[in-house]
Order: C-alpha cells, then structure tokens, then sequence
C-alpha cells in the first residue's frame, strides 16, 4: 500500500465529497474538500497536495480549466484523477494532454477510484525519487563507483515503471469506443487504437510512418489533419469520405485536436472519428417513414377537425354542455396534432434537402414586433410580460417574413414556457454593425444547465423537469429554428445562467450568400 498522502477531492455534489473524505481518510490520508473551481484553485495555491480528485462539471468553471491552471507547475504538480458523469472521448483526450493520471466515469465502484489513488501515490513518490537519482547522478558523473551503478540501475527500473504508465495512457485510448489516430507535426501516422484498426483494416503498426491523409485516401486540400496543424485549430464534427476496410469509401465525422509536449509546443495531432454511414442509412430510413406517415394522417385529421367543426357550429344538431366539453377536447387535441404534423414535415424536408425559404424584402422589427404581440396573448394567461422592443423604427434585410416569424415565435412560446407567473419575457431588434440584424428573445427565467448547452439544438433533445409548465412538444422546436435561421445565411447563439434566464440571439445578414 502507498504511504498516505494529501488529497483534495473537488465535486459539487455534497455526497461523493462526503464519500470520499470517509473512504480516503479510513486509509490514513488527510483529505481536503472543494465544491467549486475557484475554491479549488485558492487551496492548490495556498497548500501542496499529492493528489487532486477533479470532477470536470463544476457550477463556477469546467473542471478543464482547473487543470490549466496546474501546467507548468513541475515536480508541485498532484496527480490528477478526473471523475465525471458525462465521459466523451474529445474530454478524455484534452485531459490526458494535461497528463491527468486517471479519467474515470461515473457512477465509478469505490475500490476502482481508491486503487487509482493508491497508485497515483505510488507513480508521484516513483517520480520524485527518479529526479534524485538524475541529480545524483550528475554530481557524480566522474566518479563511477558501484553506488553510481546501483542508482543508475534504479532508475532504469523506475523509468520501465514510468513507461508502463504510458502503456497505460495507451490501453485507455484501445478502450473507447471512437477511433482514434496520433499523427506528428509532419502528419504522418504514430498510433491507431483499436476501433480505429478496425474501421480502417490496417493495424497499427502497419499505419506508422504513413501520411493520414494517404492512408485514407483524403485529398491534401480536404485534410482535416493538415487543416489542424496550418490553423492551431482543432476541428469539431467534420464530415469526410474515407477509404475504410475493402477500399470502399465510407462516411465518417471527424474532430481533431492539437496536442503539445511537456515543454508547451505542439507535438501532433489527435483525430476522433466514427463511421456514420449505418447512421445516414438508417436516419433516410426514418426520414422517408416519417414523412410517408405525416402525409397519411393528413387526410384523417383533417376529417376530424372539419366534423369538429360542425359539430361546434351546431350544424349536427344542438349539443349540450359536456358533449360541447368533450367536443372541444377533441378540438384542441387534433390542433395540437396537426401542428406536430407540421413540425415533423418541417424536419422531413429539411433533412431530406427540399425545404425551402422565399426571400424578399423584410422589415425584421415589424416580423419581432407582430411575433412578440401574439405571443403576449398567450402570455398574459400565464401572468408572463411579453415586451418587444428596439432603437430602430425598421431594419430592412433579405429573408423570410413567414419563416422568420416561426422561428421567433418558437424562441418566444419556449421562453414563456419556462418562465414562472410574474417573469418577463423580450424580444429586441437591433443592428449588427454590417447592415445585417440581430434578434435576441431573453428571459428571466429557470435557465439550462450549463451540460444542456452544447446539445439544446439536437433533435428530441429535452432538459428533463426544466419547464415551468406543460410542454407538449417532442424537442424539434430549436433544431428546426436553427436550421431555418441557418438556411437564411444567419447563425444562433444560446447564454443562460440557472435561476437568472435565457437568452438567443439571431444574427442575420442583410443579403443572405
């Protein structure tokens, strides 16, 4: 067992800290507690610790940037065990180039994260003790005796320790699920893990030393990698053709990531891909159902609302107050029915490439201002205050009044949706300084939390509890208004900070390319 050592566990949540200070402390080590990053960074540089228990979300900072701030601190520098209940291969790959010790997941079995901080302590006392043999070593270069030789010995055997570390690093790369390839600064191939060996029939070995963008049959103007080291910009979900196993090309999403050595300078390139073609074939499978699905149910529903209707006008025959209830629960559910409908056919022609938007001349502060005025009405039964405002009389650009106006009318009916009786609701126009409009809808409401944010634009993506009231929606809306908004030449961009609100803002130009 290593000798007990000081640790300092940083989690927001109050039981795994409380967890880990018993367990921890039962094995003799003196334990510290952190609930947020700033506090974490003022303990780290007012006391030393052999090993940091990082949970990378945090409620001030990502747990990433703690990290940062450790670089550069040489032999000062804990070894870090990062814990994290949402575990993707880009963040294992930005942690284990700060050179954090373990990654683990959550929720993790206790022995796993007490061994791993047993070893930590082990590989740290390792690490020290090999500085004092190099300095050693140094002050005794003219005089080789038999202690020399036991030292040098050591630290040979200390370095074939350090080197199963990196073995280590290596069988945690084999083991997820993303294939992943190192390149050096000349692009060409170090290292394939296991998936990547898989998706690309070569193994690792047989890939070193080639160039990536050969080995896959990528054009030098189209590689992600030679992009990556030219910018000193890792890419994001870039999709790419390959040539994967039996030469046959396949469709793959790819990010990249720019490593650097222990000195500070760049090193290489990591590249994440997965092969999406299955996806792509099944996603046109879906597609084609739905929309086949959608035209069916037209024609029935509209049958119903128009016997509906008659129903209502009398035209069948007097009804009686429940039967005019119940007739107009009927009412109200085929409306809400024909508008999923039409939420889904928006979907269906947008990702089958056939949707389109009918440009013209535009007055974006009357389409904000006729949006935000619907919008009210419906507010008020709520004792939400919907306020359209701007410093411009007009701001007239290209684009789509209709469009536009469901897509400020979604942003608006989400807002009211999850703000509370009494909350405030804005929309307001202004000018982005390029002749081009901005449209922001703000609120003062629950806000999402900050892990929602990176996926709030993903289809049937839905923050579980987050509405203040009924939500009868399927998690379209925003993906559908981002692509709208992104067909107009525009971009959207989402802030929100939990109990203070929300705010998009739409950034449009004056001419759409």
């Amino acid at each position: 067992m290593a000798e007990p050592g000081k640790i300092l566990v940083v989690d927001d949540e109050p039981a795994i800290r409380q967890l880990l200070l018993e367990s921890l402390s039962e094995e003799g080590h003196h334990v510290e507690l952190a609930g947020t990053g700033r506090q974490a960074q003022e303990v780290l540089a007012a006391r030393g610790f052999d090993v940091l228990i990082l949970d990378l979300s945090l409620p001030d900072m990502r747990g990433e940037d703690v990290l940062s701030s450790l670089d550069g601190n040489g032999m000062s520098r804990p070894q870090v065990i990062v814990i994290t209940g949402y575990a993707t291969t880009e963040s294992a790959i930005r942690v284990l180039q700060h050179e954090a010790y373990d990654y683990i997941r959550k929720p993790f079995p206790l022995d796993t994260l007490l061994t791993s901080v047993r070893r930590a302590l082990e590989k740290r006392r390792l690490a020290a003790e090999n500085v004092g043999l190099i300095e050693q070593l140094r002050a005794h270069e003219r005089k080789l005796s038999v202690a020399v030789k036991r030292a040098t010995t050591e630290l040979a055997a200390q370095n074939r320790r350090l080197d199963d570390e990196r073995h280590r690093t290596l069988a945690i790369l084999h083991s997820l699920s993303e294939a992943v390839v190192t390149c050096g600064l000349d692009a060409r191939v170090s290292f394939l893990n296991a998936e990547a060996e898989r998706i690309l029939s070569v193994s690792s070995a047989q890939a070193a030393g080639k160039p990536w963008g050969v080995l896959v049959g990528i054009p030098a103007a189209d590689c992600p990698v030679r992009a990556t080291l030219a910018s000193r910009t890792g890419l994001r979900d870039v999709q790419v053709g390959i040539k994967a196993a039996g030469g046959e090309r396949t469709a793959v999403r790819v990010s990249t990531s720019l490593f650097l050595n222990g000195s500070g300078h760049p090193a290489g390139v990591a590249i994440m891909f997965r092969d999406i073609g299955p996806e792509e074939r099944l996603e046109r499978m879906k597609s084609d159902f739905v929309t086949a699905a959608s035209h069916e149910l037209r024609t029935p529903l509209t049958s119903i609302r128009g016997y509906v209707e008659l129903l209502l006008s009398g035209g069948a025959g007097e009804l009686s107050g429940t039967q005019r209830e119940c007739i107009e629960a009927v009412e109200r559910n085929s409306a809400k029915l024909s508008r999923l409908m039409a939420t889904i056919l928006d979907l269906s022609r947008i990702e089958g490439g056939v949707f389109q938007v009918l440009l013209e001349p535009t007055d974006i502060v009357a389409v904000a201002k006729a949006a935000g005025s619907q919008a009210a009405r419906t507010a008020a039964e709520h004792r939400v205050a919907v306020a359209a405002r701007s410093k411009l009389k007009t701001l007239i650009i290209e684009s789509d009044p209709r469009r536009l106006h469901q897509v400020i009318e979604e942003l608006l009916s989400n807002a009211i949706r999850h703000t509370p009786s009494g909350g405030h609701v804005t929309v307001e126009v202004s000018n982005n300084g390029d002749n081009g409009g901005v449209i922001s809808v703000s609120d003062d409401g629950v806000g999402i939390p900050r892990d929602h944010l990176e996926r709030i634009f993903d289809k049937f993506h839905k923050v579980d509890g987050a509405a203040v009231r009924d939500d009868d929606g399927v998690g379209l809306g925003l993906a559908i208004a981002k692509a709208i908004v992104v067909r107009l030449g525009g971009s959207i961009a989402v802030e929100s900070s939990l109990g203070h609100g929300t705010t998009f803002a739409l950034s449009l130009p004056a001419r759409p390319p």
